[in-house]
C-alpha cells in the first residue's frame, strides 16, 4: 500500500499534468483559430478576382485575348495539379484527395503531384506523374509558385495541354474538409458579379 508521501506526490503530479494539458489545449485552440482565419480570409477576394478576370476576358476584342484565356489545342489532354500534405496523422485529409482523383478519373500523363502524401498516393494508385514537388514549407508563399506558373502557362500556350485543373482539400469547417477540383486555366468566364 502506498504511503502518504507517495499519494501526495501522485496528486501533485496529476495537477501538474493537468496544468500542462490545459496550456497545450489553449495553444492548439489559438493555432486552430489562426488557421481557420487564414483558410477563410481569401475566399471573397478569390471569388471577386475570378469574376473580374472573367468580365475582362469577355470584354476584350478577340485579338487581345491571351492564350491563358482559351485553349490553343482543345484536343490536347488536360493537366492536373494534385495537392496533398507533406505529413500524415490528419485523418482522411490526404486519402480523400486520392479517392476523389481516382473516382473522377482526373489523372493524366500531365499530372503534377505536390506534397509527399500526393506522391505516396501516386505510387499507391499507380498514377503516371509528370513532375513532383515534396518537402515544401508549410507556408505556401515559399513554394516554387513561379516555376509552376511558368510550366503550366507554357504547356497551355504551346498547345500541349488543353486545360489545367487543381485538386486540393477545401476547408469547410474545422471538422470537415472535402476534396475539390477547380479549373485554373484557361480562365473561366464567371457569370456571377
Amino acid at each position: 500500500m502506498a504511503g502518504l508521501k507517495e499519494i501526495r506526490r501522485r496528486i501533485t503530479s496529476v495537477r501538474n499534468t493537468r496544468q500542462i494539458t490545459r496550456a497545450m489545449k489553449l495553444v492548439s485552440a489559438a493555432k486552430l483559430r489562426k488557421a481557420q482565419a487564414a483558410a477563410t480570409s481569401g475566399r471573397d477576394y478569390i471569388s471577386r478576382l475570378g469574376s473580374v478576370l472573367g468580365q475582362v476576358v469577355e470584354a476584350l476584342p478577340e485579338e487581345f485575348i491571351s492564350p491563358l484565356a482559351r485553349a490553343t489545342n482543345p484536343d490536347a489532354p488536360r493537366m492536373t495539379l494534385i495537392i496533398a500534405g507533406d505529413k500524415g496523422l490528419c485523418g482522411a485529409y490526404n486519402s480523400n484527395v486520392g479517392k476523389f482523383v481516382q473516382t473522377s478519373k482526373l489523372v493524366t500523363v500531365h499530372s503534377i503531384l505536390i506534397g509527399r502524401k500526393a506522391i505516396a498516393l501516386g505510387r499507391l494508385y499507380k498514377w503516371n506523374s509528370w513532375k513532383t514537388y515534396e518537402g515544401l514549407s508549410e507556408n505556401a508563399i515559399d513554394w516554387p509558385i513561379e516555376e509552376l506558373a511558368t510550366l503550366v502557362t507554357t504547356e497551355l500556350a504551346e498547345g500541349r495541354v488543353s486545360a489545367v485543373d487543381v485538386v486540393y482539400t477545401k476547408f469547410v469547417t474545422a471538422l470537415r474538409q472535402e476534396p475539390a477540383v477547380e479549373q485554373l486555366l484557361p480562365i473561366v468566364i464567371s457569370q456571377t458579379e
